[in-house]
């Protein structure tokens, strides 16, 4: 079994929506189908680390044709033509290392090389998806944050942990229309590229903080 990307059983609840009882449930049927694996977390004596194993990577592959011709029924085929030719999509998890002059580069151990490779080749990815749009407008969404402004308000410890600079710079250099990102559940709504291309952040928690007197939605015109 390959030991693929971990998270914590609080963040997953947090991320999902989800009471205890119900990602406990959850966790269990994909842990008896040996999908996931739930380790001790060494920060947190109470807390679970959820690992997702080979087997686990391989459902999500086999799902995601059959998830994304449902995306495709359920709202792309209800959109006219302009609707869907005026604005392209750019999709990618992005990851971590920090932002600016404080970006993790690859010196020291290999564990460290590793990790700041992980982040250019999301770089990459979301570079060669906006590449391949033919839109007038470009819109890119992320998990990790391509900025520091959307994360202040997470404690300043772990802003290297909710995205990277590296991002950044697809994005102004194809002049992309707005970025939505989430992660960052205390983090500000709003920021800026370097460029002034806006970024959103739209975590759950964090709209709903804010969404006093209105549904936790986020509408923007491109």
């Amino acid at each position: 079994m390959s030991r693929g990307p971990a998270a914590a059983t609080a963040d997953l609840g947090t991320e999902l929506g989800w009471d205890r009882s119900r990602l406990s449930h959850q966790l269990v049927r994909m842990e008896n189908r040996g999908m996931v694996v739930r380790e001790d977390c060494a920060e947190d004596a109470r807390g679970l680390m959820v690992r997702i194993t080979r087997d686990g990577r391989r459902g999500i592959e086999a799902a995601a044709p059959a998830h994304a011709e449902a995306v495709q029924r359920h709202f792309f085929d209800h959109l006219s033509r302009a609707e869907i030719e005026g604005v392209g999509f750019a999709g990618v998890c992005g990851f971590a290392g920090g932002f600016g002059r404080r970006m993790l580069n690859p010196w020291g151990e290999a564990l460290i090389k590793q990790f700041v490779k992980e982040a250019i080749d999301h770089a990459v990815r979301l570079e060669q998806a906006l590449a391949k749009l033919q839109t007038e407008k470009k819109v890119a969404v992320l998990h990790y944050a391509p900025i520091r402004a959307t994360v202040v308000g997470e404690d300043p410890e772990i802003f290297p942990f909710m995205g990277s600079s590296r991002l950044e710079e697809p994005i102004n250099r194809f002049r992309v229309s707005a970025v939505f990102h989430g992660h960052a559940h205390n983090g500000a709504l709003e920021g800026k590229t370097a460029t002034g291309i806006p970024v959103y952040n739209v975590s759950m928690p964090a709209v709903q903080k804010h969404a006093t007197n209105h549904p936790p939605l986020r509408i923007v015109e491109v």
